[in-house]
């Protein structure tokens, strides 16, 4: 695995007939990613159909997600899109024509992905937090890598316990998923 993103997933692209269901594949996925901070089912199932039905869906949230890494990767890049650039991100015994498809279809899309989905390369990314309790509230301060100031968000206990079970039930499906696959 290289640079967070596992090459072997992405192999599975090599099931789709034809380039174009390729670039369907990561345009549902780039259109979705904005809305959504899981793997979508309508990316999901749609992908699953464009390679013609014959991965699990393990393997498809598999290829999606690091699929996204590596458009993610390419996109936030401060060098400019070329050929070389995207081509040193895979690892050299990468498929060669599938690599080339893969480099074709994103420096192709690149502009408009970055038009439609402005959080894909505005997205701060978090550096420090610091919480505390003030007056039977929740405060917690948040410094974020585009902002020099802290970002305050101030949570009731209400809140607070809803947030708890919210992740408690995203934990619970996290759990039930990995035992799904297994």
């Amino acid at each position: 695995m290289s640079s967070g993103i596992d090459f072997e997933s992405l192999l599975l692209l090599n099931k789709a007939k034809k380039e174009i269901d390729i670039q369907e594949i990561m345009t549902d996925m780039i259109d979705t990613q904005c809305i959504v901070i899981s793997v979508s089912n309508h990316v999901v199932t749609r992908t699953t159909q464009l390679l013609d039905n014959c991965t699990n869906e393990s393997q498809v949230i598999c290829l999606i997600t690091n699929l996204s890494k590596l458009i993610q990767k390419c996109l936030k890049s401060d060098t400019d899109l070329t050929v070389d650039s995207i081509n040193q991100i895979f690892p050299q015994t990468f498929d060669q024509k599938l690599k080339q498809i893969l480099i074709k279809l994103i420096i192709k899309n690149s502009n408009n992905w970055l038009k439609n989905n402005k959080p894909i390369q505005s997205m701060s990314s978090l550096i420090d937090f610091q919480c505390k309790t003030e007056d039977n509230k929740c405060v917690i301060d948040l410094q974020l890598s585009d902002s020099n100031s802290q970002i305050s968000v101030v949570l009731t206990r209400d809140q607070i316990h809803e947030m708890t079970e919210g992740m408690a039930t995203i934990r619970q499906q996290l759990f039930d998923a990995i035992h799904k696959s297994n």
